[in-house]
């Protein structure tokens, strides 16, 4: 499955993103890029994004610290087929903000 889509230009920087799945059988992975650069390559395990309930909401998210202001989004999701059921919602949510990233 393929999707393309802008970030909101109302912000400054995309600062995160997180995977969220149904289940821990679904076996899946996926390309992206933001603003033509690439943020993960082929065939990234989306296992790797994911995290459980038992961790804090704000670490849930993977750091990043590319541009938004409208920026587009190119995301390449590949499925094993290995899911209980079918269809499944994978989401895919991205933390937006208009702060300048500090460089600690």
């Amino acid at each position: 499955m393929r999707i393309d889509a802008d970030t909101d230009r109302h912000y400054e920087r995309v600062s995160g993103l997180m995977m969220s799945l149904p289940n821990d059988d679904v076996r899946a992975t996926m390309e992206l890029n933001i603003n033509n650069e690439e943020v993960f390559p082929e065939a990234y395990e989306i296992k790797l994004l994911t995290s459980s309930t038992q961790v804090a909401p704000d670490e849930r998210f993977y750091t990043l610290n590319s541009q938004a202001k409208g920026s587009r989004i190119e995301l390449k999701y590949q499925d094993s087929g290995s899911s209980r059921e079918y269809p499944y919602r994978a989401i895919l949510y991205l933390r937006l903000e208009n702060t300048t990233a500090s460089n600690d």
